[in-house]
């Protein structure tokens, strides 16, 4: 335990659950090789067994957003944000270590200091105010989210507002940044952002969403989804016709989804409609663009309010 770098491991944006499960056991990753955990029988441990049972179910259901990735039948997640990961965890009664328990208390103190407002709701772009936002010479990478959604930038102390309405593509946004895909550098009174043209975030954005050709007419699931041939469907179009065969399938009301239901949703359409939710945003972004048009939850406004949506 004295070995870990508590300020390097807790102060990274993203982790994988193996290094977060090690982590809250006061195992340092960097140490020791989860295969050879499992190989000397971690996988027999009850607490670590809890523990990455409890880590599942919430991302199952949604509280906690991770990239599932099948390498050879081996399950490992990834681009965990370790904040919202060990929140969970103490409100499950985990016991911690004092520096995570540390480590939070002063998120939290810090989250007190920056933002002491509420969440904007989200206000949809006009086609002039688009036109606008295309005329201007760079958009910083925040207003770029909101933009490419279809939505006006909400001015924003830190990223409070933007990670609320937003969590996968902020997450996506700031690994595709720190690998260098996207966005130059920016100081401007001693504070560092990152901006892009307009031109530059638009290809980005239809880079990541761009179907191939093996999806123009694919068929996913037990459904075949074919596009017509008088006029083609969007890929956005596809995957909210799969939303809405997973919620017929469930026999839910689409506009009185039961609350908690969406994560179930989520797991369903990327599980049998991999092909079309190929990107770690697609789901969330297609279900926030059907929101009270296609579907809302049973107790939208209280649901809306926890910033679920």
């Amino acid at each position: 335990m004295d070995g870990i770098n508590w300020d390097d491991w807790l102060n990274r944006e993203q982790l994988t659950l193996g290094e977060l499960l090690l982590l809250s056991l006061e195992e340092d990753p960097n140490d020791k090789d989860l295969s050879f955990f499992d190989s000397i029988g971690l996988n027999n441990d009850e607490a670590y067994i809890n523990r990455r049972g409890d880590a599942e179910s919430w991302i199952r259901t949604g509280k906690l957003q991770g990239r599932r990735v099948n390498d050879d039948g081996s399950i490992e997640y990834f681009q965990i944000d370790p904040v919202r990961f060990f929140e969970l965890a103490k409100s499950n009664n985990w016991d911690l270590a004092q520096e995570i328990s540390d480590f939070l208390d002063k998120h939290q103190n810090l989250k007190n200091i920056t933002w002491s407002g509420s969440i904007q709701p989200l206000e949809p772009l006009t086609d002039e105010q688009r036109q606008d936002y295309n005329k201007l010479a760079a958009w910083t990478w925040v207003d770029a989210i909101y933009i490419l959604q279809g939505f006006k930038p909400c001015p924003q102390i830190s990223t409070e507002q933007v990670r609320s309405h937003f969590i996968n593509e902020y997450m996506f946004f700031t690994e595709s940044i720190e690998l260098r895909t996207i966005g130059k550098i920016r100081l401007r009174a001693g504070e560092k952002t990152f901006i892009d043209s307009p031109a530059n975030w638009e290809t980005f954005w239809q880079g990541i969403n761009k179907p191939t050709k093996e999806q123009q007419t694919e068929t996913v699931g037990s459904h075949a989804i074919t596009e017509p041939k008088q006029k083609a469907s969007t890929k956005l179009e596809k995957q909210q016709a799969a939303i809405l065969k997973v919620i017929e399938a469930k026999k839910f009301k689409p506009m009185a989804i039961p609350d908690n239901e969406k994560g179930t949703i989520k797991l369903i359409c990327e599980s049998d409609y991999s092909k079309l939710f190929d990107a770690i945003t697609a789901f969330d972004r297609a279900w926030k663009l059907g929101i009270k048009t296609l579907w809302q939850m049973e107790n939208h406004e209280s649901y809306a309010r926890r910033g679920n949506n």
